[in-house]
C-alpha cells in the first residue's frame, strides 16, 4: 500500500505504548522508575524505543510520502477550550491519571526531537487537543490519508481519501457500514445521540449502541423532547471535530503558522544515528537499513512532488 499522508495521533499512541511498556518498568534504590538502556529487557520496556518500532512498521506498511504526528501538548498553558467550558469541568473528568506518567512526558521530548530527525512534522494545538489536529491536517492536505489512532471520534473523518487504522484493522469508507453498523456520514450524530463515557459525555437516557444507531439512520426529531434535542445539540459541538478548531479562536491560526514552519522538515540520518545511540536505542541501530530505506523514499518522492 502506498498513501500521501500518514497522520499519528501521537499522544493517543504514545499512551496505549506506555500502558504495556510500564509493566516491564524497573525501580532503582530510591523508588525511581529506570530503563537501563544497556540491557536488552530495560530497552523494550521504554515507551520511546516501543513507539519508534511501531512506527517504523506503519510507514512499512503504508508507505507513505509525507508523515504527520499531532500531540496533546497545548502551546498555550494553562488554558481552558470550548468543550471545557460547556461542560463545566465534566470534560474528561473521569479519567484516571497513571502515579508515574510524568515519566511518559519527560520520553516525549526525546521522541518528537527523534521522529523531527526521521522527517516527522509534529504539530501542536493552542487550546484543544491532538485529534483536533489530526481532523484540521486531514482536510487540508492533498491526497490519500491514513490517520493512527485508536480513538473512535476520528473514525468520524474517514471519507473516500481518508481512512484510520487502529493498529489491528483499517477503517476505511468502504468497508466503514460493515465494521461499525452505520454509514460514516452519520457516525458523529451516532454519537451525539449516544454519548461518550470515555470523555464523560453523556447521552440521551436510555439510548445504547442498538438504539442510538437506529435513531441515527432513521433520522427524525419530531418525537425528541427539547430537552434530548438540547443534548443532541450540545454533543454535535462537543464530538465535531470540525466544530472544534473553526470555532475556538486563533485555534485555525496556530495550526496554519506550524505547519508553514514544519513543511521544511527533512530527515537527517547522522542526527537519527546520534540520538538513538545517545538514548542507548541499540537494537533500533542494528535495523538502520529499515530506517535508511524509509529515508530515501521519503525525501525522494517528497522531491519528485515538489517537482510537479
Amino acid at each position: 500500500m502506498q498513501i500521501d499522508n500518514l497522520i499519528i495521533d501521537g499522544t493517543n499512541l504514545e499512551f496505549r505504548i506506555f500502558y504495556v511498556a510500564r509493566s516491564k518498568k524497573t525501580t532503582n534504590t530510591e523508588g525511581q522508575i529506570v530503563f537501563n538502556p544497556e540491557d536488552p529487557n530495560g530497552e523494550q520496556a521504554n515507551s520511546t524505543f516501543k513507539f519508534l518500532q511501531t512506527f517504523l512498521n506503519l510507514t512499512e506498511k503504508f508507505n507513505p510520502t509525507n508523515v504527520y504526528a499531532a500531540w496533546d501538548k497545548r502551546l498555550t498553558h494553562p488554558s481552558t477550550n470550548f468543550r471545557k467550558d460547556i461542560l463545566v469541568d465534566q470534560y474528561k473528568a473521569g479519567r484516571a491519571k497513571l502515579p508515574d506518567i510524568q515519566d511518559m512526558y519527560d520520553q516525549e521530548v526525546k521522541l518528537i526531537e527523534i521522529l523531527e530527525s526521521l522527517g516527522v512534522k509534529s504539530i501542536f494545538p493552542n487550546v484543544l487537543e491532538a485529534d483536533d489536529v489530526c481532523a484540521w491536517l486531514s482536510t487540508i492536505l492533498p491526497g490519500s490519508t491514513v490517520i493512527v489512532s485508536v480513538d473512535q471520534d476520528l473514525l468520524q473523518l474517514v471519507s473516500p481519501t481518508i481512512s484510520v487504522y487502529n493498529l489491528k484493522e483499517l477503517i476505511t469508507y468502504n468497508n466503514f457500514e460493515e465494521k461499525k453498523g452505520i454509514k460514516p456520514e452519520l457516525f458523529k450524530l451516532f454519537k451525539a445521540i449516544k454519548g461518550d463515557p470515555s470523555d464523560n459525555i453523556t447521552g440521551l437516557n436510555g439510548y445504547g449502541d442498538v438504539r442510538s444507531r437506529k435513531l441515527a439512520i432513521n433520522w427524525d426529531d419530531s418525537n425528541l423532547t427539547e430537552e434530548y434535542k438540547q443534548i443532541i445539540d450540545r454533543n454535535l459541538k462537543l464530538i465535531d471535530l470540525h466544530y472544534g478548531f473553526n470555532f475556538q479562536e486563533g485555534e485555525k491560526r496556530k495550526y496554519e503558522e506550524q505547519l508553514n514552519y514544519v513543511k521544511s522538515i527533512k530527515g537527517n540520518m547522522e542526527k537519527f544515528m546520534t540520538l538513538c545511540a545517545r538514548n542507548g536505542f541499540v537494537s533500533i541501530l542494528k535495523n538502520v537499513d529499515r530506517w535508511k530505506h524509509f529515508l530515501k523514499r521519503n525525501q525522494l518522492t517528497e522531491f519528485i512532488s515538489n517537482l510537479s
